[in-house]
């Protein structure tokens, strides 16, 4: 395949440049942060700013090692660890906190303009929905005025287990590193599910005056903003350490459990298509199949802080490792079709053993959706491997 040929597939590419054509043609300029606002020389300095600024925090790594998954079987797993190498091999990244003075919040992107018409990018999840994250031209906004000064709390992916806790909460670890008065309330997520709204009160969010958004059009008359400081969609060693540290604090004390837990997707998108025989063909393990969505996040924070291991087909529900104790093995099933390596960084970030059986799975249907057949006997040699004393 030819270059072009090549950046034609690459429907992300594709889609990006598709949509900042869309959002130019609605008026509005999609800038970065980083590049075009002033940068402060202290935290104080932000608010002095004619139209706000950008103070950088200190420059850090992602990883200090890489480790490859402790075992990896299955026809396509040279594929997937050869994915993990690229997509998270070690790197410096430097975060920074911004100020906006009178600045619009609009939709549920959390999307911030100001008086230029400029989008910034750090809050928009980069796919078609990011046209969705300025107004249409013929659109009248009359939006609510706030007065007083408050800290942003939340991005689009708030209301999804997985993503809240390794891609929104982080970064509110840099509002405690700036560090920025606790005294400023926060503008926080809309009404979202039962786990959102919980992790909100057990982080304490809901305090001096903290308002929640509607999804609508407000101008506020000042906004801080904490840009990503990892990788969308995986975690570090000090996001795992502030987030366990924050919501279950006494994990980081706890003996290694006893319990094997199988999560299944049995009623969810990708599914193991033959969970029952292969469940049936690892019943000497002693797993406890475990359906983490119908549980509060305060059971599931008591439940997973007495695993040995996790294992289960890639879905949020693993995302539950995050409350083991030190030492907790994980077992990733894993599609060739759709997979990330947002639970191997968590395994990794923990220190905790880590491995992945790859399965098939059809060629049709959306690899988002379509579930995958797993070999019981690969996954039988990678638990023998994870859990050898």
């Amino acid at each position: 395949m030819n270059h072009v040929g090549q950046l034609v597939k690459d429907w992300g590419w594709w889609n990006r440049v598709y949509t900042r054509l869309l959002i130019r043609l609605r008026g509005y300029q999609l800038v970065s942060a980083a590049k075009v606002l002033p940068v402060a020389k202290s935290l104080a300095e932000l608010p002095t700013l004619p139209q706000g600024g950008l103070f950088w925090l200190e420059e850090r790594i992602n990883f200090k090692t890489f480790r490859p998954p402790a075992i990896a079987l299955g026809a396509d797993a040279g594929y997937v660890c050869d994915y993990y190498r690229k997509e998270y091999a070690v790197q410096k990244v430097r975060p920074f906190i911004s100020y906006f003075k009178n600045a619009l919040l609009y939709g549920r992107q959390f999307s911030i303009l100001d008086s230029r018409k400029r989008a910034f990018e750090e809050c928009f999840t980069r796919d078609r929905r990011w046209r969705k994250g300025v107004p249409k031209r013929n659109e009248k906004l009359a939006p609510r005025k706030i007065s007083g000064t408050y800290r942003l709390a939340c991005a689009e992916s708030h209301n999804h287990f997985c993503h809240l806790f390794c891609d929104v909460l982080p970064r509110l670890k840099l509002y405690e590193e700036a560090p920025l008065s606790e005294s400023i309330p926060y503008i926080l997520p809309p009404v979202s599910h039962g786990f959102a709204e919980e992790a909100n009160q057990l982080m304490g969010l809901w305090n001096n005056g903290s308002i929640q958004w509607d999804d609508g059009c407000w101008q506020i008359e000042g906004l801080y903003f904490a840009s990503s400081f990892k990788k969308f969609c995986s975690w570090t060693p000090e996001s795992v350490t502030w987030t366990r540290n924050t919501l279950c604090p006494k994990v980081e004390h706890k003996p290694l459990g006893g319990k094997l837990y199988y999560i299944t997707r049995r009623n969810a998108f990708r599914p193991a298509l033959n969970e029952e025989e292969m469940l049936t063909a690892l019943q000497s393990w002693g797993l406890t199949v475990v359906e983490p969505d119908r549980l509060s996040l305060r059971e599931q924070i008591a439940l997973f802080s007495d695993a040995r291991l996790i294992m289960g087909p890639h879905g949020a529900g693993i995302q539950n490792a995050l409350w083991a104790p030190q030492g907790c093995a994980m077992l990733e099933l894993v599609s060739p079709r759709y997979f990330s390596g947002i639970y191997w960084t968590l395994a990794e970030s923990l220190g905790n053993p880590y491995g992945l059986v790859t399965g098939h799975t059809p060629q049709d249907g959306i690899p988002t959706q379509v579930g995958t057949l797993f070999n019981s006997d690969l996954i039988q040699r990678a638990l023998e491997k994870l859990l050898q004393p």
